[in-house]
This record gives structure tokens, C-alpha cells and sequence, in this order.
């Protein structure tokens, strides 16, 4: 089982999510690589508000850390109610 715990916030609203990355299609470590971040937000007054992203990418380090980054970058305009 794996934990979804709170990681930080966007737009000023708690974020709870889990991100991983590993070698697409079973080919070992030489690449390419998937990536993953999935979670949920909860908006004072609002519904819950469920993401997932996956990247795909020829090294590892092209996607380390850009599933938290992208997510934040789509979800802070719904989030501010300025989308």
C-alpha cells in the first residue's frame, strides 16, 4: 500500500500526493523512464479535487521532480479560481 501524505500546498491549499518514476516497458535502467504524480486537494467550500500526471522521458534526471512542478503549474489557476 502506498501512503498518499500531505506535500505542501498549491494556491494556498493543502495538497496530498505520492510521485515515482522507474523504467517504461521493462528495459532496465539505461532509459527511458516513466514518471508519476498523483493525489488530491481539498478547496474550502469545493469538491475534492483528484489529479494524476504521467511524463515520459529518456533519462531519469528530465523527469525528476517535473510531475510536482507541472502539477502545480495546471492546478494553481483552478485552485485561485482564476482558470
Amino acid at each position: 500500500m502506498i501512503a498518499i501524505a500531505q506535500d505542501g500546498s498549491i494556491a494556498g491549499v493543502d495538497v496530498h500526493g505520492v510521485s515515482g518514476a522507474g523504467p517504461v516497458y521493462g528495459r532496465g535502467f539505461g532509459g527511458p523512464y516513466g514518471g508519476w504524480y498523483v493525489g488530491w486537494m481539498q478547496p474550502p467550500g469545493r469538491a475534492q479535487l483528484t489529479f494524476a500526471l504521467y511524463v515520459e522521458a529518456v533519462t531519469y534526471r528530465e523527469i525528476d521532480g517535473y510531475g510536482r512542478a507541472m502539477s502545480e503549474r495546471l492546478l494553481a489557476p483552478i485552485m485561485s479560481n482564476t482558470l
